[in-house]
């Protein structure tokens, strides 16, 4: 990465407004489609095992909206790159430090998501039908 000015800041955002949007956008993709299965399964009257594919969408949904939120994109981090300017493509990260924070910041958002989808999820499957 070249030594220019940017919007970039290691670990705390990796993506300009047009990524928020889209990672916003997956967020409400993700909802939508929980609702659709979550109301299927539950008019099905499944078992509380087969409730348990609810975890998918709903993973979708609090990555994306976590990642709108962070202004911060897992995906970027992982491949070590980011998209924080208007004007550019994505551009490479060779700064190991950096990489390191970004990677740490992944991590985090991807606990987050999981741990929020868990505990949705489990609440899902201990409805009484």
């Amino acid at each position: 990465m070249t030594n220019q000015l940017t919007n970039y800041i290691p670990g705390v955002c990796n993506i300009n407004p047009v990524e928020i949007r889209r990672r916003r956008q997956a967020g409400h993709i993700g909802l939508v489609l929980s609702v659709v299965v979550i109301v299927g399964l539950i008019a099905l009257h499944t078992p509380w095992y087969l409730r348990l594919v609810a975890f998918l969408p709903l993973f979708l949904s609090a990555t994306g909206y976590l990642q709108a939120r962070h202004k911060f994109c897992v995906g970027y981090a992982s491949a070590g790159m980011q998209h924080a300017d208007d004007d550019s493509a994505a551009l490479k990260i060779d700064d190991a430090s950096m990489r390191k924070a970004d990677t740490l910041k992944a991590r985090m958002i991807n606990l987050q998501a999981f741990l929020i989808t868990a505990v949705i999820t489990g609440l899902i499957a201990l409805l009484p039908l």
